[in-house]
Formats: structure tokens, sequence, C-alpha cells
């Protein structure tokens, strides 16, 4: 039976749960501070006189270094020598962060602003505009033939971008966490 030595061993989850406590915290208090000093504000009908491109690149900013913060902790801590081990272990750790974030603000979304549902991004704010405008009976414009719902299709419109901008917001999250964790300090280093 062969020994595994810590130089050969794969990720382990308790690197990956410590890059993803790591990242939740990051987020979490980024998110905060935002909300704190006015930056994170997604809500466009409100009439803020902060551009909502702001709010979103305050919220892909942190979001990226929150995913570089997983990938450099679980890397980190990784029991192995191997680069690209790392870098998986780092990937898992963005992943299940996104997945938790992604879960607690969709379930806190109708709650009102929070920081919970800040972290779900504009997103979170559109998918909220679309749920209102196809509930609540709006104004109607007749077109060529067809009635339609103007406020129902800007809010179509709205969230159809903020998702398509979060996808690549959130895939330039992968590739941080993945190259943090290619390049993260070896754990002897670490640990000496």
């Amino acid at each position: 039976m062969a020994r595994t030595s810590i130089h050969t061993a794969g990720w382990t989850w308790s690197a990956v749960i410590s890059g993803v406590i790591a990242s939740l915290i990051v987020q979490a208090l980024l998110t905060m501070f935002g909300l704190g000093i006015g930056l994170v504000s997604f809500d466009t009908s409100s009439g803020a006189t902060m551009p909502a491109w702001i709010g979103f690149a305050w919220w892909v900013a942190s979001g990226i270094f929150s995913a570089a913060v997983a990938g450099t902790v679980a890397g980190a801590l990784s029991p192995t020598d191997n680069m690209r081990l790392k870098a998986i272990g780092a990937v898992t750790a963005w992943a299940i962060a996104t997945l938790i974030v992604v879960g607690v603000s969709g379930l806190t979304a109708g709650a009102g602003v929070s920081a919970a549902s800040a972290m779900g991004g504009p997103a979170i704010t559109a998918s909220r505009n679309l749920h209102l405008t196809q509930n609540v009976p709006t104004t109607r414009r007749e077109t060529v033939g067809q009635a339609m719902n103007t406020s129902a299709d800007q809010a179509r419109k709205q969230f159809a971008t903020a998702m398509l901008v979060s996808t690549f917001a959130l895939i330039l999250g992968a590739i941080a966490a993945f190259f943090c964790g290619w390049f993260s300090p070896e754990r002897r280093d670490i640990e000496a």
C-alpha cells in the first residue's frame, strides 16, 4: 500500500470550506461597506442621483475580490504542491460560495433592502422588478395591432441585461479564484 505524503495528496474539503468562509465574510463586509457609503443601490426606479453602473461596478469588484480571497485561502491551505489541484480546490470554493450567495440573496430578495439580498447584485433587483410588473396591472399602450405592457417589457429587458452581465462577472470571479489558487503560497511556507 502506497503512502500519501503531503506533497502528493490532493486538495481537501477543509481547505475548500476555509476558502468558502473567507469569501463569504469578505463579500458580506464589502457589501455592507458599499451599502453604508451608498454605493450599493441597484434600484433604478428610486430616482437616486448615483448612476446604477457605479453600484454594479462595486458589486462586480467586490465579488471578484471575494473570489480571489476564496482561491488564495483554498489553494494556500491545500496539502499539495500540484498547482492544478490547488486551482481545482480554489474553483470549488468559489462555486460553493457562489451557490450560497445566490441562494441566500434569492431567499431574502422579497424582504426588502438587506445585506443578504444586496450580495446577489443587480439581478435580484431586476428579478424583483420583473415580478412586480408581471403581477400588477399597469397602463397598456397599443402598438401596431397588439397591446403591450411597457413597464413589463422594460423590466424584462432590465432582467435580461442584469443576468447577462452578472454571468460575465461570475466568470471573471471563477477565473480570479482559479489563478489565485494556482499561484497561492505553499502550505509549508505558511506553516514555517
